[in-house]
């Protein structure tokens, strides 16, 4: 026992110009802080005298409002898409009459004005239980054009679709270009 009491006072009463400097406490008081040397970090690089800056990142052409139009439908529920696409198909008729009543209208409207009546329209609606469509809006729009859009989403509310399977409902945005591309 008296070995063991004698090694720890050995050990605690250590020449402190030997031992090794320890870091200050996290609780350490001010005067403790500066005898710690401040460093202070690289400084930085300078520019060169000539930069090249990057072009800016093009938006898609299909997007205003940020969501993007897409090439394809989207159809979120138990409905084929070919299904949808058929429907659509068969109205494609009047959809292109009312692009191109709005058309008419805006080449006669102002002959200042600049902007050829082109771009792209995303549509969403609801295919309800038995085909009905409901809750039709334009999603996105780089046409812009209120009378065509609206003529455009007029005409998808009075199409009926098949069934979705299993009797649910199913969510479509669709996108039309125009002119027809």
């Amino acid at each position: 026992m008296f070995f063991l009491l004698s090694l720890l006072l050995a050990c605690s009463s250590s020449d402190p110009s030997t031992s090794s400097k320890s870091p200050p406490p996290a609780n350490s008081t001010e005067a403790d802080q500066a005898q710690i040397p401040e460093t202070k970090p690289a400084p930085s690089p300078q520019p060169a005298a000539e930069t090249t800056k990057a072009p800016a990142a093009k938006k898609p052409a299909g997007n205003i409002g940020g969501i993007p139009i897409l090439p394809n439908p989207i159809v979120l529920g138990a409905m084929d898409p070919k299904k949808v696409d058929a429907v659509i198909d068969q109205h494609m008729m009047k959809i292109n009459e009312c692009y191109t009543t709005a058309l008419k209208q805006h080449n006669q409207s102002d002959a200042t004005q600049k902007r050829a009546l082109r771009g792209k329209v995303l549509v969403k609606f609801t295919i309800g239980k038995d085909g009905s469509v409901s809750n039709v809006s334009t999603k996105s729009t780089s046409l812009r054009n209120k009378q065509a859009e609206g003529c455009i989403n007029e005409t998808i509310a009075k199409a009926t679709f098949p069934a979705p399977e299993r009797g649910s409902k199913a969510l479509i945005s669709y996108p039309f270009a125009f002119p027809a591309m």
